[in-house]
């Protein structure tokens, strides 16, 4: 069967010369007749780009037949988009992906909403384009909430369209929670959609699953080995990371110099995904100053509307965390002593959380501060706000920890910065800080309360609207009680009908209290009640057992129950049901408690995530030049693998055929080129444009039949993975009254036509990695050798000679051997290959 790969955003093939494309990622595979989605990215809003309005307006179309989305990280660009598609677009398909990235990505979006919508009229903005996609809280909220979060190395097994498909999630490093997808389906193999993958352990991260090993170890996770096809990003195909205790110290340093010289530093960052590694070392570094020197004051912020909520998640998630967070083993008890020995890192006492600059200018007003600000774009919100004020002082600092979207306020400070520099980003080298000497043209925008004359105007307004919707109400209440007048008066006119049919007045069945009532000479009411039950008189001659009309009369009754207590010899009978009852009650309540609190729980999370009510207000918009003056600098911190660990890790991985995307032109040849020098490496690379279908194998014609009875008795089937196969040469045999035909086996002469069938089939996938335990575990020594050959040989015996073994890029298993004496390790090699695989005889 095909498989079909077609980016919808962020292709590999981005003509430009930008080493960051910015795009959101999401791509489309088909697996048969299931569609699953990768990723379900935003853009930055701002950045009106033709490619973006071809996703958005592509994947309106296609949401609703959507089957499975899988979501790799919490960043916006992977899936900042999924809240707002599954709202507006039908994309209601189960979703997956690892619980931080949930939770994470959920605040996130949340963190757009409140930004964006807190300054622009988001609702006003749209168009049929949906140039402006940005939900409400209720929707984000309602949203993450169906999707299915997951736990590493957990296969999920799917249904429907997709039964027989398993997914596993494993981590990827780089953002908390961070997945590998590998999608495994018995008709296509293996498929593995990595992107945003870093091998290095962090502070608060260890790298990814991808591989094993300590600091960037090139040992190959054994479940992850020779996939059918590898999905992963080009994005820094030809960048060169500089060194990591390099960059920290940079940080730390123009850090230091600027707060000891009486100035502030803006630190533009995301709400949740990296900027856990930059709280745990700036928190780290607050602590060391304060025991040096207790009289330090300076405090370290963060402006953030979702900074507090993000912490609160983040402290019970202990399995997710590595490096100096981590724990051991996935024990919660060895967490907790290991959280404990490092003194709380995910505590951040020195810490102070703001949700707006107003907040932080009350609280520390022209005192130096080091502030981290959201969005790292600096397209809204905090960050963008201090910007204008940071920029003015020379002796202020703003450091970028990531370049930004095209098109937004941090790209255009990286690209200033960067063509300052001598040694280009991307050369491994750091760069030094840069002095502003230039204006950029910005447009604030803000929401503001109405005052004065416009307030009265909109009062006025809201009053006239309330007083119609007053009026329309009561037009409709009143049309409503004269139409269930109408019909209570249809109703009265049938019942007198029927009762001038009737034979009496005493026929009626009455069901009412009728009260008589009397005046005494001391003017009180007296009221007596006749109570008449159901029954009825007829007219005519009757007797006591049946009345001329041939039926048997009902005669009013008052009501009595005659209750019988049953009694045994003791004086009572135990009622068991009362009991059984009260049981059942008790659950009742039990029950009704859990709904409760559950409710509750809710009820908090929608308050919350709630729209709050605000005064009545107004968009503007101001446009400024402003003038930067202060010193602006690039620290990567993004977390991501560079050009080098890509090339030593794919061809390691040793995939069947490769597809990247999220790069430009330049950093796919890149890699392309380095993958065309190693000659074990697979030379099916696609890279494709975006909307561009890359369909990797052909279907092949299927057939139904039955077997005939000659053959099942004959064929020698063995078991390989979750089937049962087999092989035989046969005819299909048509029947007059069948349905379909019978696959029979074939004559002697049919059988002797058939050339170059060999002896035997092998089936299956060896893995190298697989082989070599095997080895060792019959007394074998066996070790990786150059460009991925596995040589095994026996120290007990050097006299046996050696083995070697290597796959090809068609996957083919090539075995050779310098045969010394006997050559018995050959043959026990040979037996251990075989054993591997599923022996099928093919018939004689």
């Amino acid at each position: 069967m095909a498989i079909t790969v077609t980016p919808l955003a962020g292709s590999g093939r981005v003509n430009t010369e930008e080493r960051n494309t910015g795009e959101p990622f999401c791509y489309l595979l088909e697996i048969e007749d299931a569609r699953i989605l990768l990723d379900c990215g935003s853009r930055d809003w701002e950045a009106n780009d033709e490619s973006a309005f071809y996703y958005e307006k592509k994947l309106r179309e296609i949401a609703p037949t959507i089957d499975l989305v899988l979501l790799s990280h919490a960043s916006t660009k992977h899936s900042g988009f999924y809240a707002y598609a599954y709202t507006h677009y039908g994309l209601k398909c189960p979703a997956y992906c690892s619980l931080p990235v949930k939770e994470l990505a959920r605040l996130s979006t949340l963190e757009d909403i409140i930004g964006w919508r807190g300054e622009r009229d988001i609702e006003g903005l749209h168009n049929d384009d949906e140039l402006w996609c940005v939900p409400t809280r209720e929707e984000n909220r309602a949203a993450w909430t169906s999707v299915k979060d997951v736990r590493y190395h957990q296969p999920q097994h799917l249904y429907g369209k997709l039964r027989g498909v398993t997914i596993t999630a494993y981590s990827s490093g780089h953002t908390l929670g961070g997945t590998l997808w590998k999608i495994r389906a018995p008709s296509v193999g293996t498929i593995l959609y990595a992107v945003g993958i870093n091998h290095m352990k962090e502070r608060h991260l260890d790298g990814t699953a991808l591989i094993r090993g300590d600091q960037g170890g090139l040992t190959v996770h054994e479940q992850l080995v020779r996939p059918g096809l590898v999905i992963t990003d080009s994005e820094r195909g030809d960048c060169v990371n500089a060194k990591r205790k390099d960059r920290d110290a940079a940080l730390l340093d123009i850090i230091n110099r600027t707060l000891q010289s009486g100035n502030s530093l803006l630190l533009p960052c995301d709400p949740t995904s990296r900027i856990l590694e930059l709280l745990v070392l700036l928190d780290q570094h607050w602590t060391y100053i304060r025991d040096k020197d207790p009289s330090f004051r300076i405090p370290l912020c963060l402006i953030s509307n979702t900074g507090t909520d993000m912490l609160k998640f983040v402290r019970g998630l202990m399995e997710f965390f590595g490096g100096a967070t981590a724990a051991g083993d996935n024990s919660r008890e060895e967490a907790e002593r290991r959280y404990k020995e490092n003194r709380g890192v995910l505590d951040f006492k020195t810490l102070n959380i703001f949700t707006s600059v107003d907040a932080l200018e009350a609280a520390y007003p022209g005192t130096p501060k080091l502030v981290l600000a959201v969005p790292y774009s600096m397209s809204y919100g905090g960050s963008r706000r201090l910007f204008h004020s940071f920029s003015n002082n020379p002796g202020n600092a703003i450091v970028l920890t990531s370049r930004g979207a095209p098109g937004s306020l941090a790209r255009d400070l990286f690209d200033r910065w960067n063509g300052k520099q001598n040694d280009k980003w991307g050369s491994g080298k750091l760069g030094e800080a840069v002095q502003g000497d230039w204006n950029i043209p910005i447009t604030e925008h803000s929401k503001v309360p109405l005052l004065g004359e416009e307030l009265e105007a909109y009062q006025a307004t809201e009053r006239i609207n309330r007083e119609q919707e007053a009026a329309r109400q009561a037009a409709d209440s009143r049309r409503r009680r004269m139409m269930e007048a109408d019909a209570q008066e249809e109703d009265d006119e049938e019942d007198d009908f029927e009762g001038d049919s009737s034979s009496d007045e005493d026929d009626k069945v009455v069901e009412k209290e009728e009260q008589q009532k009397e005046e005494d000479g001391n003017g009180l009411q007296q009221i007596s009640y006749d109570i008449y039950l159901k029954g009825h008189s007829t007219r005519g001659a009757t007797s006591f057992f049946k009345s001329a009309q041939g039926s048997a009369p009902r005669f009013r009754m008052f009501p009595f129950n005659d209750i019988k207590r049953k009694m045994d010899s003791y004086g009572e009978v135990i009622d068991a049901e009362s009991w059984v009852s009260r049981g059942r009650e008790l659950e009742r309540q039990a029950i009704e408690q859990d709904q409760e609190h559950e409710a509750k729980r809710r009820k908090m999370e929608e308050e919350a995530d709630a729209t709050p009510l605000e005064p009545p207000s107004k968009y503007i918009s101001e446009n400024v030049e402003v003038g930067v003056n202060c010193q602006v600098m690039y620290i990567d911190l993004e977390g991501l693998n560079d050009s080098r660990a890509i090339k030593n890790i794919m061809p390691r991985l040793n995939p069947r055929k490769m597809i990247l995307v999220g790069g430009t032109q330049t950093s796919s040849n890149s890699l392309i080129n380095a993958f065309e020098a190693i000659s074990a490496m697979t030379k099916d690379i696609y890279v494709p444009n975006m909307g561009e279908t890359i369909k990797i194998g052909e279907h092949t014609h299927s057939y139904t039949f039955t077997l005939g009875d000659s053959l099942v008795n004959n064929v020698h089937m063995a078991p390989f993975e979750d089937f049962v196969v087999g092989h035989a040469i046969g005819k299909m045999a048509y029947h007059e009254e069948a349905l379909v035909p019978t696959f029979e086996v074939a004559t002697s002469a049919a059988q002797e036509t058939t050339a170059n069938v060999p002896t035997s089939l092998y089936i299956g996938d060896m893995k190298l990695t697989s082989l070599k335990a095997k080895l060792v575990g019959l007394g074998l020594s066996a070790e990786f050798g150059g460009e991925g050959v596995l040589v095994c040989w026996n120290e007990m015996n050097s006299e046996e000679g050696a083995v070697a073994i290597s796959k090809n890029s068609k996957g083919e298993l090539n075995m050779t051997s310098s045969l010394i004496g006997d050559g018995d390790i050959y043959y026990t090699v040979r037996d251990a290959v075989y054993g591997m695989h599923a022996v099928i005889p093919t018939p004689t």
